[in-house]
């Protein structure tokens, strides 16, 4: 049998009736990763590509890592991102979330971040250092790359910013009243600065089984500590967002990136189908975005693919051993 993982891929379809007229065939392909029992399982892999997107101002800088499985099993993987400048100042960390899929060996995966400073970068040259490590933080493998910046690059602007001081209660929002963030007198327990800004949807972390994204979600930079009384987040949600929730926006919740922890929070939220926002209260500011949880009925029409294919499967196997069970028994009434 050798060593490592093997690996195959199930298809089941529906069988095309003869006839005139189009056919519609419903098929599903199920992913089989086997390991050999006892056999030594290398895990081992390297960067073969890492590359930066052009730096102009406004939009954020892609960063893609192209990493490949070299050693004999399959896993999954999580990276990490820094961009240096000329001078060896930290710029920006940013975090590559843990693959939802395994890379199975000679295979290879991209990997993206998207990098947006929270201020000008000035005309140079910068590093970009990329790492890609297992999940339990084993590192894989490390390469670095260097990229230009022409002209200064300006990041995204701010959409909101205020002075929140102790003595007096402020609320920091977006001009079209989209976000409103509402702190209470002594939230703070010194004057900060704080801002307000859109963040790409595509950089957010994976969220726990269960939950999806929706295409509303902003970041709060300033505060690095927990707020000495809750503030609390209020959110228009938009068409997107109901879309992406089957137009039921009782689905809809307000969830936190927790970026010291490395964990979503999902907040206690309040829905106001009215006037289209969602509601909750917190003591940290970070990432927020808006998702989607699962239907309330339990007879609610979802169901998620992998579980269609484990039915399948199960059910094919049964009919397999039922018939199996009736020949048997066939032969010893012979």
């Amino acid at each position: 049998m050798g060593a490592g993982g093997r690996y195959a891929i199930i298809s089941i379809a529906t069988k095309p009736t003869a006839g005139p007229g189009v056919n519609i065939i419903s098929a599903i392909a199920v992913p089989v990763y086997l390991t050999v029992t006892g056999s030594q399982l290398i895990h081992t892999g390297k960067i073969i590509e890492l590359s930066v997107g052009e730096a102009e101002s406004g939009p954020p800088l892609h960063i893609t890592t192209i990493f490949q499985n070299t050693g004999n099993h399959h896993y999954k993987v999580k990276g990490q991102v820094s961009v240096v400048n000329a001078q060896g100042q930290v710029m920006g960390n940013i975090t590559i979330p843990l693959t939802t899929s395994s890379i199975v060996p000679e295979m290879a995966r991209q990997l993206k971040a998207i990098f947006m400073p929270s201020g000008e970068l000035a005309a140079g040259t910068y590093t970009v250092y990329s790492k890609v490590m297992l999940e339990d933080g084993s590192i894989l493998d490390q390469a670095n790359t260097t990229f230009e910046v022409k002209k200064a690059y300006v990041p995204p602007p701010a959409v909101g910013n205020i002075t929140l001081t102790p003595a007096s209660a402020s609320a920091l929002k977006t001009d079209d009243d989209q976000i409103s963030i509402s702190f209470p007198q002594g939230a703070a327990v010194m004057p900060v600065d704080i801002s307000l800004r859109y963040y790409p949807v595509g950089q957010l972390p994976a969220l726990p089984e269960g939950i999806s994204l929706g295409t509303t979600c902003f970041r709060v930079d300033g505060l690095t500590g927990l707020l000495a009384k809750e503030a609390t987040v209020t959110v228009k949600y938009s068409a997107d967002d109901l879309d992406k929730a089957g137009g039921d926006a009782s689905r809809l919740r307000l969830a936190r990136w927790d970026e010291g922890n490395n964990q979503w929070t999902l907040l206690k939220t309040t829905v106001e189908a009215g006037s289209m926002t969602l509601s909750a209260s917190s003591n940290q500011m970070s990432i927020w975005a808006v998702v989607v949880g699962a239907p309330a009925s339990p007879g609610a029409s979802w169901v998620a693919p992998v579980a269609i294919a484990a039915g399948v499967i199960v059910l094919a196997l049964l009919v397999l051993l039922l018939a199996r069970a009736r020949k048997r028994q066939r032969r010893q009434a012979k």
